[in-house]
C-alpha cells in the first residue's frame, strides 16, 4: 500500500466521521426545532382557549377574531 493510498483510506475515514456529526447535529437540531413548534402551538392552544375564546366560538374562529383585531 502506498502512502497516497494510504491518505486515500484516512480521507475516506475522515469524511465518514464528519457526514455521521454533521447529520447527527443537524437532525439532532430539526428534532429540537419541531418539538420547539408543537410546544408552541399547544400553549398558543391553551391561552388563546382559556383566555380568549367566547362561548359557542371554536378555537379557529377565536384565532381569526384576535388575528383581525390586531391587523
Amino acid at each position: 500500500m502506498t502512502l497516497i493510498d494510504k491518505n486515500e483510506a484516512i480521507a475516506k475515514q475522515v469524511s465518514k466521521g464528519f457526514t455521521k456529526i454533521n447529520n447527527t447535529a443537524v437532525n439532532g437540531y430539526k428534532k429540537t426545532e419541531e418539538t420547539a413548534l408543537y410546544l408552541w402551538g399547544k400553549t398558543e392552544n391553551f391561552f388563546v382557549k382559556n383566555l380568549f375564546k367566547k362561548e359557542g366560538e371554536s378555537l379557529e374562529d377565536t384565532k381569526k377574531r384576535l388575528q383581525n383585531k390586531t391587523d
